[in-house]
């Protein structure tokens, strides 16, 4: 796990350019006083930019009216300004188009002048709040409107934001926010404190018709807060556990670009002509046509620079997704991790569903992440693959994939996150009792989720987790994207993408469906095994690596509905982002479960398992031929080394690899000793894993394995089909059953920014050698006939499947993670 978290927001830029056609309101003498006009640059002699008459300066690119953005009264109030409604912008002249931007003011008589209203009446707007109009597009992509007409307003439902912390104090949760459920640490600390979780709490449930920002989703929910960056334990997911009932997170771990290695691979493409098609309108950068010679073995900077800008800062990876990828490692800035969830926080979101609400579960959601130009999946991340939370993508004002939204198979569904081309997006709540638009990002979905799931718990609050997440499956719009390849309807009829999940959040259906709901029998599982097969991976695309598992059995299996299945490998090679691996249902649906091409090479220990996660089944019967395909769609190993397993546990924190690289205990191969200074460095560097020191693992290529250290194989594999069902009994662990088969991730600390903060010794965090163990859990078993190479896999109730280990070993201070499998 990577010791950076991040909360989930993209940056976005615009162009500034004045349509020719209108006439200048604010600029009195524009040719005499103006140096340079219309050119996105502030030009000023004397450095006073005065409105009326601009005093020596360029009025249209100095504009004085833009710091009452989000502040329509006080936009109004200001001599020379003119308010958008719609965009919830300030600006000193009605006459500013933006070049390719999303804007809902394009005349003069489209803006608010002194003397107007900031808020249309309630005949108009259903709520009197004074940045409604702002965030009407999110209110009406929804269908909310409706939901608030027929009463509902999130009263008695509790929402949890774990985040940076939420300002308690703020108009926006007056007489709301419960000080007593929330953490020890809830509030924004001073250092650093950008306010996120302040708006991301009002996009859930700020208060409605109050004269301050705009009505939040749920406005009269009750909210409590823990700051995730100060407490840093992943046990505050289920902290005062009876004091909430949605756990909205909109921060998450990235998997690529935070730490440079020496082992990065270089440039990988074929291409001899420009692969870049896409070229936006009003190019404000140099593009890679122009720049680069892609016949050149070795690019130069100013190539490397428009590439990267390009994909990435321009947001144009989508439209250029599969010239992109061949760059990727210049776009990530460095490697990629796949971060596996810890015991611990895995422990927790198990109580949470166990536990939370008298039984039923918490409802925990997850926004996917901003990571798309980075070649990122949901799939690479613990909390976004886990059956246990919602993932929650983000769609652009034009209600189509926002070109940062990190997509995949286990992808639950998407809301309004903002576009990168758009001049406003959500309208939110700050610091200081203040009003902000935010930027796009992932970010503000999952809040927008969490709204519709409140309203949803107050008009049924006998739904458990799992019926949320079948109304959201069910209830959610299709979106016609004719660009959408991954997008298919399953053997139960299902619609789902990989960009879009389920599909955009319709409130009024999941609301009205909630009304009426039945609910879902209890959670049933099933286990299907490979056995040890042994299979070359093929180093040839055109030749994938096949393997079947059959399930049959009695009517018990024929009467299990999926709600999903979750794959586990034991999968030897050396760079395993380069594998693309999909997973075929008995009803034909196909998962892509990891894309491929992707720059990530560390190697799984013997008892480490690679778990990947879809929800494209939802639905379907689980009885038949699931078929496994892996292709390597890189040929030749490409990565100059591969990081090898490597877990020393020192006190309550696990030191890997990552933590190396993070720390930055390594230079050009050896150990560096400008970071290395304190005592207690040396026994780390002493210690021995898989028969290789810290050093040999982590500093030496970064990673220590060349090619020929590694046989790219798949060993075995096994799937665990989770549904409902009707005459058994159910499964009483709602934990992922394979905990111990997930990388051990080190405690380290998550930075906000450029800020980091040191973690705190904390005994719950300390990652254990086996699975959480549940209150009432049975003892765990395997089953499984093997028969002409597939399995006979037989129902299994309340049992899960696991692997068993040798306990760890204890070495001096610390403790060595050197487990072998033992494989029943």
């Amino acid at each position: 796990m990577k010791s950076t978290v991040a909360s989930f927001v993209a940056i976005a830029s615009v162009q500034f350019q004045r349509i020719s056609s209108q006439t200048d309101f604010t600029c009195e003498f524009l040719n005499d006083q103006c140096i340079s006009q219309f050119d996105g640059k502030c030009d000023s002699v004397l450095g006073n930019n005065t409105l009326p008459g601009c005093g020596n300066s360029d009025c249209f690119d100095c504009n004085l009216c833009s710091q009452f953005n989000a502040d329509c009264k006080g936009c109004l109030e200001a001599k020379g300004c003119f308010y958008c409604p719609g965009d919830g912008t300030c600006n000193n002249a009605p006459t500013y188009i933006f070049e390719g931007a999303i804007q809902s003011c394009l005349e003069p008589v489209d803006y608010l002048v002194g003397g107007a209203i900031c808020s249309l009446s309630p005949d108009d707007n259903f709520f009197n709040d004074p940045l409604y109009d702002g965030q009407r597009w999110v209110y009406d992509m929804i269908n909310i409107v409706p939901v608030w007409e027929k009463g509902y307003s999130g009263k008695g439902v509790r929402v949890r934001v774990n985040d940076d912390g939420v300002e308690n104090t703020h108009p926006e949760f007056e007489g709301r926010f419960d000080i007593n459920g929330s953490c020890t640490v809830s509030f924004p600390q001073l250092d650093g404190a950008d306010g996120h979780g302040t708006s991301v709490a009002s996009i859930v449930g700020g208060a409605a018709s109050n004269d301050k920002c705009a009505a939040g989703i749920a406005p009269e929910i009750t909210i409590s807060s823990c700051n995730i960056f100060a407490e840093v334990s992943l046990t505050i997911l289920s902290e005062k556990l009876q004091s909430f009932d949605i756990s909205q997170n909109s921060w998450g771990v990235p998997t690529c670009g935070v730490g440079l290695s020496e082992g990065k691979r270089q440039l990988q493409t074929n291409a001899t002509t420009c692969p870049f098609s896409s070229r936006p309108m009003g190019l404000i950068y140099e593009h890679p046509c122009d720049v680069c010679d892609f016949q050149a073995e070795i690019k130069s900077p100013q190539c490397e620079v428009a590439i990267v800008t390009h994909c990435k800062t321009n947001g144009q990876y989508k439209n250029d997704e599969f010239a992109c990828l061949d760059f990727l490692e210049l776009i990530v800035g460095g490697d990629c991790s796949y971060d596996k969830l810890p015991d611990y926080a895995l422990q927790a979101l198990s109580e949470g569903v166990l536990n939370g609400r008298d039984g039923k579960g918490v409802v925990y959601v997850f926004a996917s992440g901003n990571e798309l130009a980075s070649g990122d999946d949901v799939n690479f991340s613990g909390l976004t693959n886990s059956r246990l939370t919602i993932t929650v993508g983000g769609v652009g004002k034009d209600g189509m994939r926002a070109s940062y939204s990190t997509p995949g198979a286990a992808l639950f569904v998407v809301a309004p996150g903002g576009s990168l081309e758009a001049i406003s997006n959500h309208m939110a709540a700050t610091l200081s009792g203040g009003c902000i638009i935010t930027a796009p990002g992932t970010s503000f979905a999952a809040p927008v989720i969490s709204g519709v799931v409140a309203l949803m718990l107050e008009a049924n609050p006998d739904l458990t987790w799992r019926d949320v997440q079948g109304i959201l499956a069910t209830t959610s719009q299709i979106i016609a994207d004719v660009n959408d390849i991954s997008a298919t309807i399953n053997g139960a009829g299902i619609w789902h993408s990989n960009n879009y999940g389920f599909g955009l959040v319709d409130a009024l259906a999941a609301v009205s469906a909630a009304e009426n709901w039945t609910l879902v029998n209890p959670e049933a599982f099933l286990v299907g095994e490979s056995g040890e097969v042994n299979l070359t991976i093929s180093d040839l695309s055109t030749s994938p690596t096949v393997s079947k598992i059959n399930i049959t059995g009695g009517t018990e299996v024929e009467d299990l509905i999926i709600e999903s299945v979750a794959v586990f490998l034991q999968v030897e090679h050396f760079s395993r982002g380069d594998l693309e691996i999909s997973l075929r249902s008995p009803a034909g649906t196909i998962s892509l479960l990891t894309p491929g091409r992707r720059i990530e090479n560390t190697q799984l220990g013997p008892d480490q398992r690679w778990k990947l996660l879809t929800v494209r089944n939802w639905g379907e019967s689980a009885i038949g031929i699931w078929e496994l395909s892996i292709r390597d769609l890189n040929p030749g190993d490409v990565a100059t080394c591969a990081d090898a397993p490597f877990a020393l546990e020192n006190d309550n924190e696990i030191v890997t690899c990552s933590t190396v690289d993070d720390q930055q205990w390594c230079f050009r191969g050896v150990r560096n000793p400008e970071t290395t200074t304190e005592q207690n460095i040396d026994i780390l560097f002493t210690q021995k894993v898989n028969g290789m020191t810290l050093s040999e693992a982590c500093c030496t290529c970064g990673g220590g394995l060349t090619a020929s250290d590694v046989n790219d194989r798949l060993l075995q594999w096994k799937l665990i089909v989770y549904g409902q069902k009707d005459g058994i009994v159910p499964a009483s662990s709602s934990n992922e059953n394979e905990t111990s088969l997930e990388s051990f991730t080190p405690t380290t600390a998550p930075t906000v920014g450029n800020r980091t903060i040191a973690p705190r010794p904390n005994s719950a965090d300390k990652t254990v050698e086996t699975e959480p163990t549940i209150a009432n859990q049975p003892p765990k078993t395997e089953k499984g006939i093997v028969i002409a190479g597939t399995v006979m896999v037989f129902f299994i109730a309340a049992v899960a499947v696991r692997w068993a280990f040798k306990p760890p070993t204890s070495s001096g201070k610390f403790t060595v993670l050197n487990k072998t499998a033992e494989i029943a």
